[in-house]
């Protein structure tokens, strides 16, 4: 049965004891030493033109000296490369204090995704040295006798233009490389413990925060800073702290979503806190359909797709937020929809648009808050995970007060850039366009031109072989016209 609770009874949902109800850090011990500052990270946008849209961030890392594009992932524990899409990894360097690269001969299979969406990587652990570059004069991060998978091959993950995967779960996140190796001579810390132990100068914790949206909407950069907190945005430190609920991700207690002012929670009793995993591996949301049809059924012409997400017209601008701990957090309504296709309809070309929350069937993961929504937010990771340090909570900070007002031009922008991906230009505001003209803009692309010459030449080859049987068929006929006329005369 779905429930629906206005904004208006927030206060008879609970909510305003939540935070009462769940347990603080605040009687632990100091997360913020004055040893150790910043290291800074650069992400950007991957690059892949298979998945327009589909927007995962990628950071160079160095593995054993080969360096490779992996995915931040704060919905996985694990680190896996394709070593074979970069150099050869390097066995030694004086400078490091243990080897550079050890294998184990061990292998692990790393399975992603929800249920009926399974993404995997298998190779073998192995031990290497690994190095990000560091922003702002830093010194490099260096992190030696690290574990990570080496995964011999593309894997259907790569589709996203990476080359690997960084897991950043909490430390008792689930593991496969840490069950493979456990009564082992091996020892399998993930990144972060591995990191953490051996720069005690640093603080035990990141903050993930992306850059500014250009004309379009989209946002290409961002920074992941790893042992303390950016001057921006300093009001994260005043955010309440969020326990999570497991541990084994970063799952967060939520009341659900607001959409239009009305809280959506399909609950049992409308009221039960949910868990939300916040996952920086995936570029959309997944929750189940039912909360879909709530979000999305409610906008005029909106429809039901087949791969479960819901067509709505190009134009809308949602209003949603997301509830995580008590707080909402505003979506940008550019967040909400992606453009996916066009479609002709007398005469004109029309954008095609729909949801970026997808239907998650899985009913043990039930809500992964991906990058259409994380990039709207600042969000500080305390890890925590050793004695003295306070259990891992997360901390949260936003800021989109013009995500309404920007939306017209960016959303106008999207779908003209989409277009132009398309080999179509939009002559006006509305993104119709005569049919004549898009044929026209067609036809001067010169990947066309060149299959449109090989179809020409082809029908010409058909067209010269079917002239050649005719002739010979008509040959026959008179052939045997003139044979019967001289048998007639013979007689």
């Amino acid at each position: 049965m779905r429930t629906v609770y206005a904004l208006a009874l927030l206060s008879h949902l609970g909510l305003g004891a939540l935070g009462a109800s769940l347990p603080t850090a605040s009687g632990a011990a100091d997360p913020w030493p004055a040893a150790g500052g910043p290291q800074s990270i650069s992400f950007s946008l991957a690059t892949s033109p298979q998945l327009v849209g589909h927007r995962i961030y990628v950071v160079n890392v160095s593995i054993a000296g080969s360096t490779h594009e992996v995915v931040l992932d704060t919905g996985s524990n694990d680190f896996w490369v394709d070593t074979t899409l970069g150099a050869p990894l390097a066995d030694h360097n004086p400078s490091s204090p243990g080897p550079v690269h050890a294998q184990t001969g061990i292998p692990a299979l790393l399975e992603y995704g929800v249920e009926n969406a399974y993404t995997y990587a298998l190779g073998e652990v192995q031990f290497a040295s690994v190095q990000f570059p560091s922003a702002g004069g830093n010194e490099p991060i260096v992190v030696h006798n690290q574990p990570f998978v080496n995964v011999p091959g593309t894997t259907n993950i790569t589709q996203y233009g990476n080359e690997g995967v960084l897991g950043l779960g909490p430390p008792t996140g689930l593991s496969a490389v840490r069950e493979v190796l456990d009564g082992t001579d091996w020892k399998p810390g993930p990144f972060l413990a591995t990191m953490f132990e051996q720069h005690p100068e640093m603080q035990r914790l990141f903050t993930l925060s992306f850059g500014r949206r250009d004309t379009a909407g989209a946002i290409t950069t961002g920074a992941v800073t790893f042992g303390a907190v950016r001057a921006e945005p300093s009001e994260i430190l005043d955010a309440p702290k969020i326990p999570l609920m497991t541990g084994q991700f970063w799952d967060v207690p939520s009341r659900g979503f607001v959409v239009d002012g009305t809280v959506v929670n399909l609950s049992g009793s409308g009221t039960d806190e949910l868990r939300f995993i916040l996952d920086s591996g995936v570029y959309a949301t997944f929750a189940p359909p039912e909360y879909l049809r709530a979000i999305y059924s409610p906008v005029p012409g909106s429809f039901l797709l087949e791969d479960g997400t819901w067509s709505v017209p190009c134009d809308t601008r949602m209003n949603v937020s997301v509830l995580l701990g008590e707080t909402a957090y505003g979506i940008h309504p550019v967040d909400m929809t992606e453009v996916y296709g066009l479609e002709e309809e007398d005469g004109t070309w029309k954008p095609l648009c729909k949801g970026l929350f997808q239907s998650n069937p899985d009913t043990e993961i039930p809500f992964l808050i991906g990058l259409n929504v994380l990039r709207n937010l600042h969000v500080l990771h305390l890890y925590g995970g050793v004695d003295g340090h306070p259990e891992p909570y997360v901390q949260i900070a936003t800021d989109i007060a013009q995500a309404s007002a920007d939306f017209s031009a960016m959303n106008t922008a999207r779908i003209d850039a989409f277009l132009r991906a398309e080999e179509v230009t939009a002559e006006t505001s509305s993104v119709e366009r005569p049919m004549e003209s898009v044929v026209n803009t067609v036809l001067r692309t010169p990947e066309i031109r060149r299959t449109m010459r090989g179809w020409y030449v082809d029908a010409l080859l058909l067209s010269s072989a079917c002239f050649a049987v005719l002739y010979a068929i008509c040959r026959w006929f008179r052939l045997r016209a003139r044979c019967a006329k001289y048998e007639a005369v013979r007689v």
